[in-house]
């Protein structure tokens, strides 16, 4: 293999979409509801290994003498509003392999107080008004000082101890409260705290959520589903909010593994969601826990201005159990660890200039961009910095064939991975292997993807490679550029290494050039030694062992302790 040079394309300029269609505007007289629908338009069908069954159980929920011992005080807990300038865009400059945090000789790895882990909010490395990246100031417009009004859902009849459903209080603190204040905070105090049924609370501004002790949602199979947004917690077309804890207690417990051992099966479209932000402006979601959810942990719809960080998931061994899915406009996801068996953090339609920063992937699959297919819209999109243990991959954009729109003017930097099945996989054909037309993949920049693949077989079984891309034949990607990429299989799988290259069209490595875009190809590149520079990546810390959490036991929440 060898390193290209950088190619220097202009980059078309989109526009950002209507704000009729992300939500901008809220009406805070709209009040809490159980009847309003949205479709997920998340699918996912990666094909996973098995792993075996872990023997973790849940801890409960701690003594308040020791909640907050070791936390620390000058923490913010407060969305930082920012503001970048903008810059020209130009591909940038490959990401050595040297350099301070990219050394590809192993991924970022240690634990909470190690000091290898974010201390503080990270701003967006810049505006990307002509290229990728957020366009301007995200979170919410005031700070938490300014929601001083407490809307205590023990003042509207909720009762800790985790026997009394509290969905009825937290719809009359937020009707009888928020609504009327504005300037409130919708707080549920520590403790253990029951839901049974879903919660919508629809509207407000200048609100925040404060969950500061442990929500269980119990287990059911119709109550959940009594709205159409089969999730517990649905905060819609609300603005200036956010959602948080601020003494590490935060967390909602879905208790999936309830849902798998009665039902028998691993998961199910009509089960619970945990949290839904659904067509908001100026948002934040940080500083919780979400463990166990029986599908989706955290959806982020069509919402503007939004910053999502510090956010523990801790998922089961299956597919439909997404960490992070958000789309919409100008959104910050960082600092973020996900534990799963489905997307880490996945972009979704319609998205345009976002960031996606300091990300942990353990045994998930990764962070994704799609599926994709009828009307997609995809833009600006910046990915860097992100650490993979046992991932399906590093990278994944996923499209169908059929559909309609793009993803255009992206950046994918600083990518570490261990014993993971691929590094860049851009599949066309996802979830289909025929059919005509497609998502147009254009102006998209991979640089820097360091680590170990672990899926090189022996035998009569397939073998992958560090690069997989396949290329639609009559809607080929076309401006690609590959570069410093030092990927190679783990030093203890057998097999062979082999990249796969199927009407592509860029710089770099096999790629074809865009002159040649008017006819397909296919190579595949055996590599019977590793890539000069390579070395086997060292075990990360933080990861939760190859067979993650299990699908029939309790996942704990408190420990092992949250990175942040």
């Amino acid at each position: 293999m060898q390193i290209s040079k950088l190619s220097l394309a202009l980059v078309t300029i989109f526009s950002i979409l209507p704000s009729s269609a992300l939500g901008e505007k809220s009406n805070p007289t709209q009040v809490a509801e159980s009847g309003d629908y949205t479709s997920d338009e998340f699918t996912s069908g990666s094909d996973f290994n098995s792993y075996t069954i872990s023997n973790d159980v849940s801890d409960s929920y701690p003594e308040p003498t020791l909640e907050v011992e070791g936390k620390k005080k000058s923490k913010k807990t407060s969305s930082v509003k920012r503001t970048t300038k903008s810059i020209k865009h130009a591909k940038t400059k490959s990401v050595s392999s040297t350099a301070a945090g990219s050394s590809n000789s192993g991924i970022v790895s240690g634990s909470g107080s190690s000091g290898s882990k974010a201390t503080s909010v990270r701003s967006p490395s810049k505006t990307a008004a002509n290229g990728a990246g957020v366009a301007g100031s995200v979170g919410p417009l005031t700070s938490l000082s300014e929601k001083s009004n407490i809307c205590d859902i023990t003042d509207y009849g909720a009762v800790a101890g985790n026997e009394t459903d509290i969905s009825t209080a937290i719809t009359n603190a937020f009707n009888n409260c928020v609504l009327k204040t504005s300037g409130s905070t919708l707080r549920i105090p520590e403790g253990n705290w029951l839901m049974t049924k879903p919660v919508i609370l629809n509207g407000g501004t200048k609100w925040a959520f404060q969950i500061q002790g442990l929500i269980t949602c119990s287990y059911s199979t119709s109550a959940w589903s009594a709205s159409s947004y089969n999730t517990a917690i649905v905060i819609k077309n609300a603005n200036d909010f956010e959602m948080y804890s601020d003494n590490g207690l935060g967390a909602i417990q879905g208790n999936g593994y309830v849902y798998r051992i009665t039902s028998g099966e691993e998961h199910d479209e009509g089960w619970m969601r945990l949290v839904r932000i659904v067509t908001s402006t100026n948002v934040s979601v940080h500083d919780l826990i979400l463990v166990d959810s029986p599908m989706y942990f955290l959806v982020v719809y069509q919402c503007t201005n939004v910053e999502v960080y510090y956010i523990t998931i801790r998922g089961g061994n299956t597919g439909m159990t997404d960490g992070i899915d958000i789309s919409g406009y100008n959104y910050f996801v960082h600092d973020v660890e996900v534990t799963n068996k489905d997307e880490c953090v996945c972009v979704k339609s319609p998205s345009t200039n976002a960031e996606i920063s300091n990300v942990y992937c353990s045994s998930s699959g990764g962070v994704s961009i799609g599926s994709l297919q009828s009307g997609a819209n995809v833009t600006n999109i910046k990915i860097s910095d992100v650490y993979n243990y046992n991932t399906n991959s590093l990278m994944f954009i996923k499209t169908k064939p059929g559909g309609s729109g793009f993803v255009k003017n992206c950046e994918f930097s600083n990518f570490h991975g261990y014993d993971c099945a691929f590094g860049i996989d851009i599949d066309q054909y996802w979830d289909s292997k025929s059919g005509s037309g497609g998502v147009q993949l254009e102006n998209l920049i991979f640089s820097g993807f360091y680590g170990s693949i672990a899926a090189a077989y022996s035998g009569s079984s397939p073998t992958r490679g560090g690069v997989k891309i396949i290329g639609a034949y009559d809607a080929p990607p076309v401006d690609i550029t590959l570069e410093d990429i030092v990927m190679y299989k783990n030093e203890d799988r057998t097999g062979k290494y082999i990249d796969v290259y199927e009407n592509a069209y860029g710089e770099g490595y096999e790629l074809k050039p865009d002159s040649a875009s008017a006819s397909g190809y296919t190579t595949s590149i055996t590599a019977t030694a590793a890539p000069s520079g390579w070395t086997q990546p060292a075990l990360p810390d933080w990861n939760v062992g190859s067979t993650g959490y299990g699908l029939t036991v309790s996942i704990p929440v408190y420990t092992p302790a949250v990175m942040w």
